[in-house]
């Protein structure tokens, strides 16, 4: 048996205490992490619940006041939806409200939107009562209250400071995580490689004891949670745990003794040399940066790499390079600015033709038939904005397009509007397709009702559509049965201006052909379908 000297003891003992102190860090370190990590993500929770209720009491709302405005049981639909989607939604923010403490900023907040949704929902159920019961001059008498738009100013507040607490702590809560990982883990490091570096120099004296020891430092060192490794002034490797060799590439390689350059992805490389090099700069502080892996516009991970340059006297320092993933995190805040830009730009775009056709109706219409006027196309674009709502704003087929534009004029059995059946799957139309369709057909079914085939009865509007070479589709309106066209309409308003500009901003610009035959209208539209 081998006889410890007293160098020997003296490396063992330091070996042992530094285990022992990492141990600790890690005992004490990785509980406040999870629980800050996990605290986070329950705010964040809190608040996209808060969002999913908000959105459905939205969508119930709109589908009431399309019911208020034109009395038609079929524009409940969206209400009746909303409502299935209220009870889930409501759910989620009460279990969010169970997990908040009682003196906790946010159990406010959530609970007052609770109410004030229950407030919403009830004004709801009781105005579309009063429309069924006593017509609309009641249901308007109980909007105008007040009571469900206060309401749903109540709701919107709660889901905005829903969204501002959230924020606000789970930007402390993820700073917390930082100081603990950043502090912690470079603590942890350190003594797991003095650990390890003075196991090494307790080897002569006590080849047994020392092994056993090594063993269990380098355990902890290798399925330590972040990428750890040492290197001299030199940038080259002098050890790295698994995590580190994974992050590399190569999982069960040896660094040791390779430059950075020669080992790390050549993505990471120049981020994490300059990092490297200003932590030697900077002796006994730690420092850190992101650096990306991605390439060529290619998506990658993204890592927090921190580095500190222990300096002791009379010798080289010895650098100490940790790395974490945070993709994850990285493509959240990446996906929330597109999505709120997304947002803002959808918005301006709607208020922008809001303005446009109330700008062009009041020029050829006054008074009430303003009213009328405005009021329907308003209607119309809500009906298109709804459906490309549904579909995540991506794409919608030819068939719903026709038959949201044309729903006003479909209801009951005896529609005049003949829509063809069509074989195989109708083309898919791009969002701004959708809206230039959806107006087209409004308007031609307006013009219709007033003027043309729908205006009598028996008159009759056939609409069919077919693909041509190249995947071009041909959309055809005939009117036949209505008041005989001896002379074509020698003015043209902002209606038909909507329909023979339909498909010109195209990326394939279409074309729209009207023909005033004696028997009745003709329009041919002619436009290259975009949607995916």
């Amino acid at each position: 048996m081998l006889r410890t000297t007293e160098p020997g003891r003296l490396a063992w003992r330091a070996s042992a205490l530094a285990l022992v102190l990492a141990t600790v860090l890690v005992g004490f370190g990785v509980p406040k992490v999870i629980g800050a990590a996990t605290e986070a993500e329950r705010l964040r929770a809190a608040a996209a619940n808060a969002d999913k209720l908000l959105a459905a009491l939205l969508d119930a709302e709109t589908g009431q006041r399309g019911y208020l405005l034109t009395g038609q049981e079929a524009y409940l639909l969206p209400y009746h939806r909303a409502e299935e989607r209220l009870t889930p939604a409501v759910q989620a923010v009460e279990h969010s409200l169970a997990l908040r403490p009682v003196d906790g900023p946010l159990r406010p907040v959530l609970q007052e939107m609770l109410d004030a949704t229950a407030q919403k929902r009830s004004e709801l159920a009781i105005t579309i009562d009063a429309f069924r019961e006593s017509g609309a001059t009641a249901a308007v008498a109980r909007v105008l209250a007040g009571d469900g738009k206060a309401a749903m100013d109540r709701v919107r507040e709660a889901a905005a400071e829903t969204h501002r607490i959230a924020d606000e702590r789970a930007e402390q809560q993820a700073d917390v995580a930082r100081r603990l990982l950043i502090g912690g883990g470079a603590g942890v490091a350190a003594l797991l490689c003095i650990a390890f570096a003075a196991g090494i120099g307790a080897r002569r004296a006590a080849r047994a004891v020392e092994a056993e020891a090594d063993a269990r430092i380098r355990a902890i060192y290798d399925t330590a949670p972040l990428g750890i490794a040492m290197l001299d002034p030199q940038l080259r490797f002098v050890m790295a745990n698994g995590a580190m060799t994974a992050i590399a590439g190569d999982p069960a390689a040896d660094p040791t003794g390779r430059p950075i350059a020669r080992f790390m992805p050549p993505a990471l490389v120049p981020g994490l040399a300059a990092l490297l090099r200003g932590a030697l700069k900077q002796p006994n502080t730690l420092i850190d940066t992101v650096v990306d892996e991605g390439g060529d516009g290619a998506p990658g991970r993204s890592w927090l790499a921190m580095a500190r340059a222990d300096r002791e006297p009379d010798a080289p320092p010895t650098l100490i390079l940790l790395m974490q993933d945070i993709t994850h995190r990285r493509r959240a805040e990446a996906e929330r600015a597109i999505l709120v830009h997304e947002l803002q730009h959808r918005v301006k775009n709607v208020i922008a033709t809001v303005q446009g056709i109330a700008v062009q109706t009041s020029a050829g219409a006054q008074g009430e038939d303003f009213l009328d006027t405005f009021g329907a196309r308003l209607r119309s674009l809500a009906r298109a904005h709804g459906l490309l709502t549904e579909a995540a704003w991506t794409s919608a087929p030819l068939d719903a397009v026709v038959a949201v534009a044309l729903a006003p004029w479909q209801g009951g059995g005896a529609s005049g509007i003949v829509v063809a059946p069509q074989a195989g799957e109708p083309p898919l139309l791009a969002p701004t397709q959708v809206l230039s369709l959806n107006y087209a057909l409004h308007e031609l079914a307006t013009n219709a009702a007033k003027y043309g085939a729908l205006s009598v009865p028996g008159g009759r509007v056939t609409i069919d559509w077919h693909r041509q070479a190249g995947g071009r589709v041909v959309l055809r309106w005939v009117e036949r049965g209505g008041p005989l066209i001896h002379v074509p309409p020698q003015t043209e308003g902002f209606g038909t201006y909507l329909v023979d500009t339909a498909f010109s901003t195209d990326s394939v610009p279409g074309e729209v052909i009207r023909t005033f035959a004696r028997d009745g209208l003709e329009a041919t539209l002619r436009f290259t379908p975009e949607g995916t």
